[in-house]
């Protein structure tokens, strides 16, 4: 009886097999982690380019604000992504009978695709 050290060819290809579906697996996860987390910090970029644009719109006087229709979009840029907020205005035309309210629309879109649309009433408090 020979006293032989090692692995077999089969054993090798079975350890090689397990390694490789175990590797495949764990390159998927990453892969779907690295698009959620993109997805994630794109929409995050939408909130905070539509909060800009809303910022800059409380610092006026909702009397001046259009009764009707939109504002061209505004690129704003957050972590090197340019985001387009479109602004809206009284779609609602109950919320924009007084000079001193406005109902306002704004959507944030990223390569043409809508991330983020929020609506507020802006009042002038005296």
């Amino acid at each position: 009886m020979m006293d032989e050290k090692g692995f077999t060819l089969i054993e090798i290809m079975v350890a090689i097999g397990i390694f490789a579906i175990a590797m495949g697996t764990m390159f998927s996860s990453v892969l779907t982690q690295a698009r959620t987390n993109n997805e994630a910090e794109q929409k995050v970029g939408a909130s905070v380019a539509t909060q800009l644009v809303l910022d800059s719109l409380r610092a006026e006087n909702p009397s001046t604000l259009p009764m009707s229709g939109s504002d061209a979009p505004r690129t704003v840029a957050i972590d090197n992504l340019d985001f387009e907020v479109t602004v809206t205005y009284c779609l609602e035309a109950s919320l924009c009978k007084a000079d001193s309210t406005r109902h306002i629309t704004a959507e944030a879109t990223f390569n043409g695709e809508t991330l983020y649309d929020l609506e507020t009433v802006f009042t002038l408090f005296e």
